[in-house]
């Protein structure tokens, strides 16, 4: 069975800088099948992280197709405070978006690779306290197009560092190539 082909795409928001960074970090990388860009899609004047919409996404992916799985990377920006206020706040979660049913062993699979992640952060950052990873999965069948799957990862800056979001986004990575 080949690789799957990986885009990961960062930027969209361009306040997000903990999730730029975890990009310009990743696209230092060289991984096989796996392809790394800032977004450089359509951005409506004046610019508000409200004011994007979902559609210059999808067409900025089109255009860099084919591949078997997007990922697109996000963080709470400027909301930090807001989250720092949550009673559980999480260090990262992600959507898994798929147009169809996901399948039961590969969403374990996911699952339990958040768990070991979240343990071995865990021990590393004990003055954090270190909140949950989260995942998500959903069918969504008003966006997707069934042709390859998204990822949306949401990182929350301050807990989680940049290596940690780094290290789980390459797992991950590896996950998805040899689903």
């Amino acid at each position: 069975m080949a690789d799957k082909r990986i885009f990961v795409v960062y930027g969209y928001h361009l306040d997000e800088k903990f999730a730029v960074e975890v990009g310009r970090k990743l696209g230092q990388e060289y991984i096989d099948n796996v392809g790394v860009k800032m977004y450089d899609g359509k951005r409506p004047e004046p610019y508000t992280a409200d004011s994007l919409r979902e559609w210059s996404l999808r067409s900025f992916l089109r255009k860099n197709f084919p591949f078997d799985y997007a990922i697109t990377l996000h963080d709470c920006g400027p909301k930090i405070d807001e989250v720092r206020k949550m009673e559980q706040p999480a260090a990262l979660f992600f959507i898994y978006f798929r147009k169809g049913v996901i399948p039961p062993e590969f969403r374990i699979k996911l699952e339990d690779y958040t768990i070991v992640k979240r343990e071995l952060y865990s021990r590393k950052n004990r003055k954090l306290d270190h909140p949950p990873l989260c995942p998500f999965f959903e069918a969504d069948f008003r966006d997707m197009s069934g042709k390859y799957d998204k990822i949306d990862v949401e990182y929350y800056p301050g807990f989680i560092s940049l290596d940690d979001g780094l290290d789980f986004l390459e797992g991950m990575i590896d996950i998805l190539k040899t689903e």
